[in-house]
């Protein structure tokens, strides 16, 4: 399979798994984007420093980075195109989750999308 396809399959993996659309659109600060960046430069050695939100800089993304548990991190037990093809699919969920605000709200550029995404989780 080329890269396309297997960040297809990993994302139909996901929902399968019960990370269906609902489920994505839970993670209304970024979540999936900062999942998807730790999974895309793990193990990358280099000069390049990193900036994910705040949370620090460096070699690739501390760990501590990572937006959920310990528990649900697998970046240790995949190669680097499996780590990869994981960071696609979250990108893609990530874009799907934006473009559903866009039409649920009729928001017209990024800023609005951020106002809606911040009054969605702080409740107003």
């Amino acid at each position: 399979m080329i890269g396309i396809e297997l960040v297809m399959w990993e994302r139909k993996r996901h929902e399968g798994k019960g990370y269906t659309a609902e489920y994505d659109d839970l993670f209304r600060s970024g979540e999936l984007a900062k999942a998807a960046a730790c999974h895309a430069v793990y193990e990358i050695e280099g000069d390049d420093t990193f900036v994910v939100d705040g949370l620090g800089t460096g070699p690739g993304i501390p760990d501590d980075a990572y937006p959920w548990e310990p528990g649900l991190d697998s970046r240790d037990h995949h190669t680097r195109i499996e780590n990869l093809v994981v960071a696609g699919a979250l990108i893609c969920a990530e874009i799907d989750r934006l473009q559903r605000l866009e039409a649920a709200y009729g928001v017209q550029n990024q800023a609005e999308v951020e106002g809606v995404d911040q009054s969605l989780s702080t409740g107003g």
